[in-house]
């Protein structure tokens, strides 16, 4: 990959000498189709810069921001909306404002600039992910041909070809091993009913046995938003923001669902299927409206809604902000999450509540497991309080999430004996039995996952083969 990172570096150069922000009619964007995959990806100068941002929901990510700078949003708008970013960027800086790791880079590919703004940060943007390196290859030569092709434009912008049209957006394609440009309308950016984050719900059971449920007069209001403390994501080795799903009861202010995740896709296309289930399971009822506060969660949960007759639109979400505003409020020390100790903390009240209403709602679906249900009622009681607590001992101590536990986390987190400490003495004895139970079912529902490395740790701690 040096190879194509050294080109790229190359590229960089070669635009960041035209000096672009003192070209007269250089009209924005710059739209190109990427050859590897055929999405569009839209390209705009910030200052000593050029970011790309990425198919739809890229492009969705930069007129979100765009829509938050306008309107004066105020900071958590602000880092939602950067959160959500899907992009490519690459910014010149001075010589003392990059990072060593950056510099070791350029010295590594045997390359060097001077002078004020020249030197060249690449990074990459995901949703919900911390800010990271190039590392796809792809991408790298996508980006180096769009800084070329931007070099070409610059060049000849500054001959008097003028290659823009009024009212029109650039459009550049690779065909026929050359780049080829077009014109397109604004409006074809996204194509026609562009909803990049529509999934098409599938469960034709589920909803008949929903619309057989009574609907009621309750208004919930839906809110999503990501914690400002990453966690480390053990599958990816990447630092996340976790990404929170709420419904809020419009009139008391009741919390009905919460939902702690990762912005990955299969989080994401799962949201319905777990509305499903808190309906069928936990309110058994079907609500009367649903009234979410942006659009990417009206996409996700509105064709769902449209099969059980239920009302979804996006409006003004008073109650579900004032719960997201209550949790964000709170010192970077109390958030869930942190990186620091929290053992001699008090975890705030309201991320406790958080916390032990996704477990419960994850115990809910583990109870309903066959294997559970055979169980006599003192197995099954000691199952569930050993369950709970394993649960949230590893999400609040131990930062981790499911479905992905790390085996030596789990390893620690027995050897500390926590959960001896914290389990009724009536089932100190059964917690061996209860933990393999817990952990072969809650494999067998998905919510975890690579839970044999899991059992063979409790085998291990309690010396049963």
């Amino acid at each position: 990959m040096s190879e194509e990172m050294r080109n790229l570096y190359l590229a960089s150069k070669e635009l960041n000498q035209q000096k672009w922000w003192e070209v007269r009619n250089l009209i924005e964007p710059v739209v190109f189709k990427n050859p590897y995959n055929d999405e569009l990806a839209y390209c705009v100068f910030i200052g000593y810069g050029v970011n790309i941002y990425l198919g739809e929901r890229g492009i969705s990510s930069y007129f979100d921001l765009i829509e938050v700078i306008e309107d004066e949003g105020d900071e958590y708008e602000g880092f939602r909306a950067f959160s959500r970013q899907d992009m490519m960027g690459v910014s010149f800086e001075n010589r003392q404002d990059i990072s060593d790791e950056d510099y070791e880079k350029i010295k590594s590919l045997g390359l060097n600039f001077r002078g004020k703004k020249q030197w060249p940060e690449f990074r990459r943007y995901r949703p919900g992910i911390i800010v990271g390196e190039l590392e796809n290859i792809e991408e790298i030569k996508f980006f180096t041909a769009i800084l070329q092709q931007l070099k070409l434009l610059l060049l000849g912008i500054k001959s008097g070809k003028n290659p823009f049209v009024d009212k029109k957006i650039l459009k550049m394609t690779f065909e026929n091993g050359n780049w080829q440009s077009s014109f397109i309308d604004p409006g074809e950016i996204f194509g026609e009913d562009s909803q990049p984050y529509v999934y098409n719900y599938k469960n034709d059971l589920k909803v008949h046995r929903l619309k057989k449920l009574p609907k009621v007069e309750l208004v919930l209001e839906g809110i999503q938003f990501f914690l400002p403390e990453p966690f480390l994501d053990e599958e990816t080795n990447q630092g996340m923001f976790p990404f929170i799903t709420a419904f809020v009861e419009q009139e008391s202010g009741q919390v009905y669902f919460h939902e702690i995740s990762s912005h990955k896709e299969k989080d994401l296309k799962q949201l319905s299927d777990k509305l499903a289930d808190f309906m069928l399971k936990d309110i058994k009822c079907r609500p009367s409206d649903i009234v979410v506060e942006d659009l990417h969660l009206l996409d996700m949960i509105e064709g769902f809604c449209e099969q059980i007759d239920v009302e979804c639109y996006t409006d003004y979400t008073p109650v579900a902000t004032e719960f997201v505003e209550s949790i964000l409020s709170r010192k970077k020390s109390e958030i869930l999450f942190t990186n620091n100790d929290l053992e001699d903390e008090e975890i705030p009240d309201s991320v406790m509540e958080l916390v032990l209403e996704v477990v419960h709602q994850v115990y809910d679906e583990i109870k309903a497991n066959p294997s559970i249900k055979c169980l006599s009622k003192f197995d099954q009681a000691a199952v569930e309080e050993i369950s709970v607590i394993v649960l949230v001992d590893m999400i609040l101590d131990y930062q981790q999430m499911p479905p992905n536990w790390n085996s030596d986390k789990f390893t620690n987190y027995l050897k500390s004996n926590e959960l001896e400490e914290s389990v009724e003495s009536k089932f100190v004895e059964h917690i061996y039995p209860s933990l393999i139970k817990f952990l072969e079912c809650a494999s067998q529902l998905g919510f975890l996952v690579d839970t044999d490395d899991l059992i063979e740790v409790v085998h291990k701690h309690y010396q049963v083969l």
